[in-house]
């Protein structure tokens, strides 16, 4: 489903209503944004291993944070790999500690503002940079759809849409009970999404033995030292 198709349908459920096309394409992303932020959708998962850390003291080499990232599928690690046998996991660190914690190795700090990133310490090789996280979808608009979502879901946004302007924009009794309904029949949907998706995670997991931080023998993982790191 494009915009189009959305602003169609959503026409239909308000009995031939036309609403304004600036409005609708507000709400349609609104409610886009808000179902996309529910749960870390499999669907909306995404792995980057473009870049490479090069050795040195690189906690000043700046790395781009991906185009369309929205947030790590696992809270504050990414992972190094040297496309042979090391692997290791870096932990993210609060951006404002970069310099205190410059010298302590694998660490990574986030620069959202300035869509950057940098690792800490010294990079003994060089590695691929593993970055998984979840995409932040551009708006819906009236040619384009709602990436990677199965068709069979996608109307519970015009559920949505409906629902918000019966209650939010000509609130009566008759729309009230209209916009309830058109609520319930949402949540069914998003309910029938969860269990799709829970059955996605689960089979991902279910029989899986998590490997150790990593494989360098030397390498003790730690934990982050909120007072600033050892040795400074």
């Amino acid at each position: 489903m494009n915009g189009t198709d959305y602003y169609n349908q959503v026409k239909t459920l308000l009995h031939g209503f036309g609403m304004d096309e600036g409005m609708f394409y507000m709400l349609l992303n609104t409610a886009r944004v808000m179902r996309e932020m529910e749960r870390p959708w499999m669907v909306l998962r995404k792995l980057q291993s473009s870049q490479q850390a090069i050795p040195g003291n690189t906690y000043q080499t700046q790395y781009v944070i991906p185009a369309d990232f929205d947030r790590l599928t696992r809270d504050g690690k990414i992972l190094l790999f040297d496309g042979q046998q090391v692997w290791q996991e870096a932990i993210e660190i609060p951006v404002e500690l970069q310099v205190q914690y410059k010298d302590q190795n694998l660490n990574f700090f986030m620069d959202h503002n300035a869509g950057k990133f940098g690792i800490t310490g010294i990079i003994d090789r060089v590695y691929n940079i593993y970055i998984n996280y979840v995409v932040a979808n551009p708006d819906i608009a009236a040619t384009t759809s709602w990436i990677n979502i199965p068709t069979r879901f996608q109307p519970i946004l015009a559920y949505d849409v409906v629902a918000m302007y019966e209650l939010g924009v000509d609130y009566d009794d008759t729309n009230a009970r209209n916009a309830n309904k058109n609520d319930q029949i949402s949540e069914r949907l998003f309910n029938a999404m969860k269990v799709w998706d829970d059955y996605l995670q689960r089979s991902a997991v279910t029989l899986l033995d998590y490997p150790v931080v990593g494989d360098v023998p030397t390498f003790v993982p730690h934990k982050i030292n909120m007072f600033g790191p050892s040795g400074t």
